[in-house]
């Protein structure tokens, strides 16, 4: 079998800036992976969460790490996941693999935008209660959109700025801050949340710890996506695996720190997804100087994850935008989808189909019911579609352990046989994820509702995936003949 790139190489083939070095790609994955709003959910499960965390950390964040380093460093080309599948199991399956990621962030954007407008709502004292306004979340979600769609089309000498913005105020202070007013909390007034070493057992009391379980695993996910960009960073083949690691390391530090911080400042049945994070300052601040530094920190943490979100929204916009871009390239979309801008050398075609879909999803989900209920429901198909790709990640990890590794190139500890049972463990506790994750919320109303719009959208979703697929190829063939 021959190693594929992107697409065949010509002197006309669009050629993308190398301008990402270790830093950027280390503060990329913390922006766009880094799950504030999940973290938030969590706690909700209260003490156990620490544990459940270590428990993500070892059994997914692990062998998708090494999984990732590994192909990331053997197919060191622009499109990452979609190239892997190509490889292992063909044209067919990497499309499918890449329509299903790239669509995944349909219902990822609306979710992190909500997430972002309603912590946006307590930066001005006064105007908390639009926390939940669907009018309010709807406007800021597509000025949001918009931000993002430019400064990705004017390239990364801009988005770079918002990028890392969004790496340090979404996740460096708020965590820091947490950590802090937990700690003052707790010398002064003791625990919200009383923490036992039997609390601190694993185990699942509901059809909520069992969703929150598979957003524990998702929390995790996402490494590969400094892949998508491999032609876009320096020494790739380097650079992407010693990322991974670091990253992840950083962030389980994170996660746990904001895990405690808010159960010491709030009873777990008093957080909730949206914001509980400023909720927990507010109710802190109080306790410690009253009123008005409750006002303040909330005012505070609900800047830092509004602007968090709208990095983390920019980083994504980047990378799906990548997988239209490459598969342009190889034809089975219009060729418009393969050019860059004249100007700024950015797919800037597959950028604005990208925002332009997301926006009519955004629109669509604000005639729909209670924002909790809606974000509900747009984490679970977040999750759902999200995991599919992995699946298809993992599975090429395992087949294509009989292609010979070139030197350099990362390998699975064990050899061919370690990166079969990684990649098969992988595939595995994904699998087991994703099924998790298909159980409906406790804020969910109508159980039957929420079924229908999660498997619905799916099936359509799929459908249209393959219909696009066999008329590209249909085109292909038809051009060639």
């Amino acid at each position: 079998m021959q190693q594929v790139s992107c697409a065949p190489k010509t002197d006309q083939t669009p050629k993308l800036k190398s301008v990402l070095r270790y830093r950027d790609v280390v503060l990329f994955y913390m922006v766009c992976i880094f799950g504030y709003r999940q973290i938030v959910q969590a706690a909700g499960m209260g003490p156990v969460v620490v544990s459940l965390l270590a428990l993500s950390f070892a059994l997914f964040f692990l062998p998708q790490a090494i999984a990732v380093a590994e192909l990331s460093s053997r197919y060191p080309s622009e499109g990452g996941i979609y190239i892997w599948t190509k490889q292992a199991f063909g044209g067919f399956h990497a499309f499918v693999c890449a329509w299903m990621y790239w669509t995944s962030n349909l219902a990822f954007y609306p979710a992190v935008l909500f997430f972002a407008a309603s912590n946006a709502a307590y930066v001005a004292p006064g105007f908390a209660h639009l926390a939940g306004n669907k009018l309010f979340i709807t406007l800021f979600s597509l000025a949001a959109l918009a931000v993002c769609l430019w400064v990705n089309i004017v390239g990364w000498g801009a988005a770079r700025v918002l990028h890392n913005a969004g790496a340090v105020l979404g996740m460096w202070l708020p965590a820091a801050l947490t950590v802090l007013v937990g700690v003052v909390l707790w010398s002064r007034f003791g625990s919200a949340t009383s923490f036992s070493m039997n609390g601190a057992i694993p185990h699942i009391n509901g059809v909520r710890d069992l969703l929150l379980v598979a957003v524990l695993v998702y929390m995790f996910s996402g490494f590969d996506v400094a892949s998508l960009l491999s032609e876009e960073v320096h020494d790739a083949r380097r650079t992407i695996p010693r990322a991974i690691f670091s990253s992840g390391l950083f962030m389980m530090l994170c996660y746990t720190s904001i895990a405690l911080g808010l159960l010491v400042a709030l009873p777990p049945d008093l957080i909730k997804g949206l914001t509980g994070s400023t909720e927990a300052m507010r109710v802190g601040g109080e306790r410690i100087g009253g009123r008005g530094l409750g006002l303040a920190l909330s005012s505070f943490i609900g800047l830092c994850l509004a602007v968090g979100g709208i990095g983390t929204l920019s980083g994504w916009l980047a990378a799906a935008a990548r997988l239209p871009f490459v598969i342009g390239l190889d034809r089975y979309l219009p060729d418009a989808f393969g050019r860059l801008h004249r100007r700024y050398g950015t797919p800037h075609v597959s950028l604005i189909v990208l925002t332009v879909t997301s926006a009519f999803f955004i629109v669509l989900s604000g005639l729909g019911g209670k924002a909790e209920q809606v974000y509900e429901v747009f984490v679970s198909l977040e999750i759902i579609t999200f995991f599919v790709p992995y699946l298809y990640l993992f599975a090429a990890m395992v087949a294509l352990q009989k292609e010979p590794a070139k030197d350099g190139v990362f390998k699975a500890p064990g050899g061919r046989a370690g990166g079969v049972l990684i990649g098969g463990f992988g595939f595995v506790i994904t699998l087991a994820a994703l099924i998790l994750a298909c159980v409906p919320g406790e804020e969910v109303d109508n159980v039957a509702t929420f079924y229908l719009t999660v498997f619905g959208s799916l099936a359509v979703n799929l459908a249209v995936g393959v219909a696009i697929y066999f008329l590209g190829r249909r085109r292909i063939e038809t051009a060639d003949a």
